[in-house]
């Protein structure tokens, strides 16, 4: 465990910003922040995602970007220069990069006398990441689940993308009626993390036989395991502060470790997706930490 682990989430992500603010001139990479934040890329990447709506490499740009804006406005340093100091390889793609943000070419900003700063982009600060509140409690139950087979759509995803996972479910849910063997009522929502950074999301129900899987479906198969099983209540959409809280306050202050093992979303009876009174559950795997 590194000296960085024992502080508490906020603190982690501040100390990556602050690491990402003064490396913007240089290398940086979604692996060297997160071990700044003492997290694995994988939970690094979903818990940036969750707080900003944005990718870590995305901000990054944004900021760089921004910099250089400052720069223009208040420096007579040449583009180029400017372009190269904030990690472009050439004045052509810092051009059109700069042109996508700000709606103007870096020349064109320059010479505006009150320069369009709508789209700038300003450091994260504790204020951004006050959802994570430090009070904030939400106690798992630690049990097994038992081995169990899924039939459904896959996606494969990244930190980044995954937005377009409802889009999913919408393309299954009429398909229901074409998987067979199905047992129970449940539906799950499998996260399954063996492709870093990509990871393969499976909208599905559980079956007893992986035999005739739909055209366009796929079966997977899940040993047990034991799980940190958390209760979300309310509204679909709050479901981001829920994760969020999980592996960004949750495990890092738990005496367990997640491995790279499929977690889940279980939907039964009580989930109601516009419902206040909506619940599912969170299965994270856990294992005690060495």
């Amino acid at each position: 465990m590194t000296k960085n682990a024992v502080l508490t989430v906020n603190q982690r992500i501040l100390l990556s910003i602050e690491f990402m603010e003064s490396n913007l001139d240089g290398e940086l990479s979604i692996d060297n922040v997160s071990e700044v934040a003492s997290m694995s890329r994988y939970h690094y990447s979903r818990l940036f995602r969750m707080l900003t709506n944005e990718s870590v490499m995305g901000y990054v740009r944004k900021r760089r970007l921004s910099v250089a804006a400052e720069r223009l406005v208040a420096e007579e340093t040449r583009v180029t220069e400017i372009a190269l100091a904030s990690g472009f390889e050439s004045h052509e793609a810092f051009t059109r990069a700069f042109k996508r943000m700000f709606s103007l070419t870096p020349s064109a900003f320059r010479r505006r006398q009150k320069p369009l700063w709508s789209n700038f982009r300003h450091p994260l600060n504790v204020n951004s990441i006050d959802h994570l509140k430090e009070g904030m409690t939400m106690q798992p139950i630690i049990k097994s689940y038992p081995a169990f087979k899924i039939v459904g759509l896959k996606g494969s995803y990244t930190p980044e993308t995954n937005v377009n996972i409802p889009a999913l479910w919408e393309r299954f849910m009429p398909r229901l009626d074409a998987i067979k063997h199905r047992t129970g009522d449940l539906s799950f929502g499998l996260c399954n993390p063996s492709r870093l950074p990509e990871f393969d999301y499976y909208a599905a129900v559980q079956v007893d036989s992986l035999d005739d899987v739909p055209e366009g479906m796929h079966g997977f198969e899940v040993a047990e395991h034991r799980y940190a099983v958390f209760t979300h209540k309310g509204r679909l959409v709050n479901l981001r502060e829920t994760v969020a809280y999980i592996w960004g306050t949750w495990i890092p202050g738990s005496v367990y470790t997640s491995p790279a093992l499929p977690d889940f979303e279980l939907y039964g009876e009580q989930f109601d997706p516009g419902s206040d009174d909506s619940e599912l559950e969170i299965y994270i795997p856990i294992e005690d930490e060495s």
